[in-house]
Protein backbone atom coordinates (compact mmCIF):
# COMPACT_ATOMS: atom_id res chain seq x y z
CA UNK A 1 0.00 0.00 0.00
CA UNK A 2 1.38 3.35 -0.87
CA UNK A 3 0.18 6.89 0.56
CA UNK A 4 0.94 9.45 -2.33
CA UNK A 5 0.26 12.44 -0.25
CA UNK A 6 -2.41 11.94 2.82
CA UNK A 7 -5.66 13.50 4.15
CA UNK A 8 -7.21 16.99 4.46
CA UNK A 9 -10.17 17.44 6.62
CA UNK A 10 -11.69 20.51 7.77
CA UNK A 11 -15.02 21.12 9.54
CA UNK A 12 -16.77 23.95 10.98
CA UNK A 13 -19.75 24.80 12.33
CA UNK A 14 -19.78 28.25 14.73
CA UNK A 15 -17.42 27.35 17.55
CA UNK A 16 -17.68 23.67 16.51
CA UNK A 17 -14.65 22.61 14.35
CA UNK A 18 -11.29 20.97 13.39
CA UNK A 19 -8.83 20.78 11.16
CA UNK A 20 -6.59 17.65 10.89
CA UNK A 21 -3.90 17.69 7.81
CA UNK A 22 -1.84 14.34 7.80
CA UNK A 23 0.88 13.90 4.83
CA UNK A 24 2.65 10.87 4.74
CA UNK A 25 4.92 8.77 3.01
CA UNK A 26 4.91 5.14 1.70
CA UNK A 27 6.18 3.25 4.75
CA UNK A 28 3.68 0.79 6.67
CA UNK A 29 4.29 3.12 9.83
CA UNK A 30 2.89 6.08 8.01
CA UNK A 31 0.01 4.17 6.83
CA UNK A 32 -1.28 3.62 10.33
CA UNK A 33 -0.85 6.98 11.45
CA UNK A 34 -2.78 7.91 8.43
CA UNK A 35 -5.79 5.52 9.47
CA UNK A 36 -5.03 6.63 12.66
CA UNK A 37 -5.90 9.78 11.93
CA UNK A 38 -8.81 9.15 10.00
CA UNK A 39 -10.23 6.99 13.02
CA UNK A 40 -10.21 10.19 14.87
CA UNK A 41 -11.87 11.94 12.40
CA UNK A 42 -14.63 9.38 11.98
CA UNK A 43 -15.35 9.44 16.31
CA UNK A 44 -14.91 13.21 15.88
CA UNK A 45 -17.94 13.74 13.95
CA UNK A 46 -20.00 11.24 15.01
CA UNK A 47 -22.22 13.79 17.37
CA UNK A 48 -22.05 16.51 14.84
CA UNK A 49 -23.24 14.32 12.01
CA UNK A 50 -26.19 12.64 13.33
CA UNK A 51 -27.31 15.85 15.28
CA UNK A 52 -26.99 17.95 11.90
CA UNK A 53 -29.51 15.87 10.14
CA UNK A 54 -31.92 15.82 13.10
CA UNK A 55 -31.12 12.65 15.30
CA UNK A 56 -31.22 13.23 19.15
CA UNK A 57 -27.96 11.99 19.84
CA UNK A 58 -28.89 12.40 23.44
CA UNK A 59 -31.72 10.26 23.29
CA UNK A 60 -30.03 7.59 21.49
CA UNK A 61 -26.82 7.89 23.89
CA UNK A 62 -29.73 7.31 26.55
CA UNK A 63 -31.12 4.23 25.05
CA UNK A 64 -27.98 2.41 23.73
CA UNK A 65 -26.46 2.87 27.37
CA UNK A 66 -29.42 1.26 28.80
CA UNK A 67 -29.25 -1.69 26.29
CA UNK A 68 -25.91 -2.17 27.14
CA UNK A 69 -26.45 -2.75 30.52
CA UNK A 70 -29.34 -4.67 30.17
CA UNK A 71 -27.11 -6.72 27.88
CA UNK A 72 -24.16 -7.36 30.46
CA UNK A 73 -26.66 -8.52 32.71
CA UNK A 74 -28.39 -10.94 30.96
CA UNK A 75 -25.75 -12.10 27.85
CA UNK A 76 -29.26 -12.16 26.27
CA UNK A 77 -29.31 -10.30 22.86
CA UNK A 78 -32.89 -10.53 21.77
CA UNK A 79 -34.00 -9.81 25.20
CA UNK A 80 -32.06 -6.58 25.60
CA UNK A 81 -33.26 -5.03 22.58
CA UNK A 82 -36.08 -5.37 23.14
CA UNK A 83 -38.42 -1.93 22.34
CA UNK A 84 -35.18 -0.23 21.10
CA UNK A 85 -37.21 0.59 17.72
CA UNK A 86 -39.50 2.85 19.61
CA UNK A 87 -37.16 4.43 21.78
CA UNK A 88 -35.23 4.85 18.44
CA UNK A 89 -38.09 6.97 17.16
CA UNK A 90 -38.55 9.02 19.62
CA UNK A 91 -35.13 10.66 19.13
CA UNK A 92 -36.39 11.70 15.27
CA UNK A 93 -38.81 14.20 14.22
CA UNK A 94 -39.25 12.38 10.54
CA UNK A 95 -39.59 8.29 10.26
CA UNK A 96 -37.23 8.56 7.45
CA UNK A 97 -34.31 9.23 9.91
CA UNK A 98 -34.67 5.53 11.77
CA UNK A 99 -32.50 4.34 9.77
CA UNK A 100 -29.94 6.86 10.89
CA UNK A 101 -30.90 6.64 14.39
CA UNK A 102 -30.50 2.86 13.98
CA UNK A 103 -26.64 3.24 13.33
CA UNK A 104 -25.57 5.79 15.92
CA UNK A 105 -27.26 3.33 18.20
CA UNK A 106 -25.11 0.53 17.13
CA UNK A 107 -21.91 2.58 17.22
CA UNK A 108 -23.07 3.99 20.76
CA UNK A 109 -24.41 0.25 21.47
CA UNK A 110 -21.19 -1.75 21.03
CA UNK A 111 -18.65 1.13 22.24
CA UNK A 112 -20.72 0.77 25.32
CA UNK A 113 -19.65 -2.92 25.73
CA UNK A 114 -16.11 -1.79 24.59
CA UNK A 115 -16.37 -3.51 21.25
CA UNK A 116 -16.27 -0.14 18.71
CA UNK A 117 -17.69 -1.27 15.41
CA UNK A 118 -15.09 1.11 13.89
CA UNK A 119 -11.20 0.55 15.47
CA UNK A 120 -10.78 3.21 17.53
CA UNK A 121 -7.29 5.83 16.60
CA UNK A 122 -4.62 3.80 19.20
CA UNK A 123 -5.91 0.51 17.26
CA UNK A 124 -4.17 1.46 14.76
CA UNK A 125 -1.38 3.67 15.63
CA UNK A 126 -0.06 5.63 18.77
CA UNK A 127 1.61 8.07 16.23
CA UNK A 128 0.71 11.71 16.65
CA UNK A 129 -0.97 13.83 13.94
CA UNK A 130 -1.90 17.82 14.25
CA UNK A 131 -5.33 18.72 14.98
CA UNK A 132 -6.03 22.32 14.58
CA UNK A 133 -9.27 24.34 15.92
CA UNK A 134 -11.15 25.68 13.87
CA UNK A 135 -14.21 28.82 14.16
CA UNK A 136 -17.07 30.64 12.39
CA UNK A 137 -17.41 29.92 9.04
CA UNK A 138 -19.76 26.64 8.22
CA UNK A 139 -17.52 24.29 5.93
CA UNK A 140 -16.55 21.04 5.45
CA UNK A 141 -13.53 19.49 3.44
CA UNK A 142 -12.57 15.92 3.04
CA UNK A 143 -9.71 15.01 0.58
CA UNK A 144 -7.95 11.46 0.34
CA UNK A 145 -5.22 10.64 -1.66
CA UNK A 146 -4.57 7.03 -0.32
CA UNK A 147 -2.44 4.63 -2.57
CA UNK A 148 -5.87 3.53 -5.19
CA UNK A 149 -8.48 5.69 -2.87
CA UNK A 150 -8.94 9.26 -4.29
CA UNK A 151 -12.26 11.56 -2.26
CA UNK A 152 -12.85 14.66 -2.96
CA UNK A 153 -15.96 16.20 -1.05
CA UNK A 154 -16.71 19.52 -0.40
CA UNK A 155 -19.56 21.58 0.94
CA UNK A 156 -19.11 25.25 1.93
CA UNK A 157 -22.71 26.15 2.77
CA UNK A 158 -24.71 29.57 2.24
CA UNK A 159 -26.48 30.98 5.36
CA UNK A 160 -29.31 29.96 3.72
CA UNK A 161 -28.05 26.08 3.58
CA UNK A 162 -30.63 24.41 6.16
CA UNK A 163 -28.67 21.96 8.89
CA UNK A 164 -30.00 18.61 6.98
CA UNK A 165 -28.01 19.24 3.93
CA UNK A 166 -24.82 20.41 5.88
CA UNK A 167 -25.45 17.50 7.85
CA UNK A 168 -26.33 15.17 4.60
CA UNK A 169 -22.43 16.48 3.37
CA UNK A 170 -21.02 15.29 6.67
CA UNK A 171 -22.80 11.98 7.27
CA UNK A 172 -21.46 11.06 3.38
CA UNK A 173 -17.90 12.15 4.64
CA UNK A 174 -18.16 10.16 7.84
CA UNK A 175 -19.55 6.76 5.81
CA UNK A 176 -16.85 6.69 3.44
CA UNK A 177 -14.43 7.47 6.24
CA UNK A 178 -16.31 4.50 8.16
CA UNK A 179 -16.16 1.71 5.13
CA UNK A 180 -12.28 2.82 4.19
CA UNK A 181 -11.32 2.05 8.07
CA UNK A 182 -12.88 -1.39 7.80
CA UNK A 183 -11.09 -2.41 4.75
CA UNK A 184 -8.18 -1.64 6.02
CA UNK A 185 -8.63 -3.02 9.64
CA UNK A 186 -9.21 -6.22 7.64
CA UNK A 187 -6.23 -5.90 5.60
CA UNK A 188 -4.03 -5.36 8.96
CA UNK A 189 -5.85 -7.89 11.42
CA UNK A 190 -7.07 -4.87 13.33
CA UNK A 191 -10.15 -6.59 15.08
CA UNK A 192 -13.59 -5.30 14.80
CA UNK A 193 -16.25 -6.74 16.71
CA UNK A 194 -19.13 -6.17 15.36
CA UNK A 195 -21.17 -5.10 12.74
CA UNK A 196 -24.05 -1.52 12.93
CA UNK A 197 -26.95 -3.61 12.13
CA UNK A 198 -28.78 -6.58 14.25
CA UNK A 199 -31.49 -8.19 12.78
CA UNK A 200 -33.01 -8.77 17.01
CA UNK A 201 -33.70 -5.40 17.11
CA UNK A 202 -37.71 -4.78 17.61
Amino acid sequence: MNIVEGITFQFVNGNDGFELIFESKSTKEDVMGLLSALSYIYWATVEPAFSLIGVDCEKVKTTANEKAMMFAKTQDVKHSLQKTRKALLSSIKKPELLNAATRLFYIEFFSKLNHPPIPKPDMFSTQKFVIKKLENARKVVFIANFADWKVVKKLHPKPTTPDYEFGAALCSIHNTIGQQLLKNAKEFKIKKSHSLSHPLMT
